[in-house]
């Protein structure tokens, strides 16, 4: 047997064999833990929230008619039911005012009841408990509504028995998967190294005339070909050692110097390649999803002047004089007075229905505006998947959608749209890409158009078909116009004409346009005089996608 001193330094391969082997399975255990904890726990505040909603549901039908005949004892005694529920903290129910009829545990002093939306209910998770708020309905009309909060000391045991399970799961598994290196490290370390040690003599004593026996302990076939293909080789190297060593040993190191330059260079390549292509890819997503984040805001600023000026503070006055003169109502109706409540409450309802429908067009701006976020991220993950799916999309309905996104913004900066379709095609795109460069260039004409004068923002979108049979888009507006030098740069990645641009909207633009077989142009007459940009689609697009 061949035995060779140790190098402290270097670990050898049994080292790491045992070593590879027992990461991999800590890894792999790590994971799975991890995942059974983290299901749990979500499975159990998905059936807590289920459970609570229900129980809720059910315990609101039964004080529905409480709430209509005013019954507080009644109520009363429907709360205390829950003293069977251990993890019950407190309960309450309220009427349409929110004035508190009857309560179950802990005091509730200063709770006020949020304001709901027809069918829907409020459930918060906190560290320590859970709540909802129950709306109570009486057919189309609100009466009510039930208060309740559970401890979520069930979910703290839970984390404690799953960290048991976890440790005691991973200590398991590290043991047997130690158990089983070592054993495996036996079957693959041994021939190799004892080949390993040979190749070593040979390398320092020049002892060419040594051979490797080609029957081991635990031999497989690799090995037993290695050993023997070493020991022709040794062969092959003591006959003509003398006349080509002093050529070997320059070639070798000749060979070894441009390997590792080629290496080091390829790796610097490959590395500032990758890096310049993950940051264009990163910013052009920000830039992308910032944009849309500004229109969300917009909406929110809209949603919160409409409930902030609403005239909900009137209605509550016009109640108290009504309920002052409840017991002469029929008299109260035929004074003026009362003529003049009875034609307010007529105007409100037309106010109240107006606000709603601006509230309700603001929310389905911003819904479409969260689902565009997440077309962007969906686009980038079918990118890193290598899968981009093409559909039908009818350009002027996309467009349309998208002025209906930014309608709020164009409001607000007094901006008219002026439409041109002269025809209603239908484009093969990837429809998010295709609504974030649109979403782009509108943003794009906006800011282009702050500095002109309110009367002349006008933003003319055209959709028709040019000479060579393909659809276009144009977008025109009247704003700041670009120069001619700077026409060339347009879409280069970093440059902006703006003062606190980044460069980036554009140049994503026009990468996107490209990559579903279109193209973009911008055209200037220059400095003041306004742009359009023009997007073309051919008829048939192939670029090696997915369709749906």
């Amino acid at each position: 047997m061949i035995r060779l001193e140790k190098n402290s330094q270097i670990p050898s391969l049994r080292t790491r064999l045992i070593s590879m082997q027992v990461l991999v399975a800590v890894g792999v255990l790590i994971l799975c833990t991890t995942t059974f904890v983290v299901n749990d726990i979500r499975l159990f505040k998905e059936t807590t929230s289920k459970s609570l909603g229900a129980e809720a549901r059910l315990l609101a039908l039964n004080i529905k008619s409480a709430l209509q005949f005013v019954d507080k004892t009644e109520i009363r005694n429907i709360l205390d039911h829950l003293k069977t529920d251990t993890n019950m903290k407190s309960a309450a129910a309220f009427d349409s005012q929110g004035v508190l009829f009857g309560e179950f545990g802990e005091r509730i002093d200063n709770l006020k009841p949020p304001t709901f939306i027809r069918d829907e209910y409020i459930l918060k998770i906190n560290k320590e408990d859970i709540t909802i708020f129950f709306p109570i309905w009486n057919e189309k009309d609100f009466i009510g509504t039930l208060y309740m909060k559970e401890s979520l000391d069930p979910l703290w045991e839970l984390y404690r028995r799953d960290a048991y399970i976890a440790i005691g799961v991973l200590t398991l598994g590290l043991l047997i998967a130690y158990l089983l290196a070592i054993f495996m490290q036996r079957i693959l370390s041994f021939p190799i190294t004892n080949l390993a040690r040979a190749a070593k003599r040979v390398s320092i004593d020049g002892d060419y005339s040594m051979r490797i026996p080609e029957e081991s302990k635990n031999p497989t076939e690799e090995i037993v070909i290695l050993s023997r293909e070493f020991n022709h080789m040794l062969e092959q190297i003591q006959l003509r050692e003398k006349e080509i060593q002093a050529t070997n040993e320059m070639l070798e190191k000749r060979v070894e110097e441009r390997t590792n330059e080629l290496q080091e260079t390829q790796k610097l390549a490959l590395d500032n390649a990758h890096s310049a292509g993950m940051a264009e890819i990163a910013t052009g997503i920000l830039h992308n999803i910032g944009n849309i984040v500004n229109s969300v805001n917009t909406s929110a600023e809209e949603i919160y002047d409409v409930t902030h000026k609403s005239n909900t503070t009137g209605l509550m006055k016009a109640n108290d004089l009504l309920r002052t003169n409840l017991g002469q109502i029929a008299t109260f109706i035929a004074s003026e007075k009362g003529k003049e409540l009875t034609q307010y409450y007529f105007e409100l309802g037309e106010v109240l229905k107006a606000e709603q429908e601006k509230i309700q067009s603001e929310v389905a701006a911003m819904a479409k505006n969260i689902s565009l976020i997440k077309e962007v991220i969906q686009s980038q993950q079918d990118y890193a998947k290598k899968r981009l799916f093409v559909e039908e999309v009818r350009l002027n309905e996309l467009m349309d959608d998208i002025i209906e996104m930014q309608g709020a913004t164009f409001r607000r900066h007094n901006i008219q749209i002026l439409r041109k379709y002269s025809e209603t095609p239908l484009v093969h795109v990837q429809r998010g890409k295709l609504a974030n460069v649109l979403l782009n260039l509108l943003k794009n004409a906006k800011e282009a158009m702050n500095a002109t004068d309110a009367a002349r923002r006008l933003l003319t979108i055209e959709i028709g078909r040019n000479n060579k049979e393909d659809f276009f888009l144009k977008l025109t507006d009247a704003g700041a116009g670009v120069s001619k030098n700077d026409l060339e740069k347009i879409f280069t990645h970093g440059f902006t004409t703006k003062q606190k641009g980044h460069g980036f909207g554009l140049h994503f633009c026009a990468n996107a346009m490209t990559e579903m077989g279109g193209k973009l142009i911008l055209e200037s007459e220059g400095t003041g005089r306004g742009a359009t940009f023009i997007l073309t689609f051919p008829h048939s697009i192939e670029i090696g996608v997915s369709h749906v």
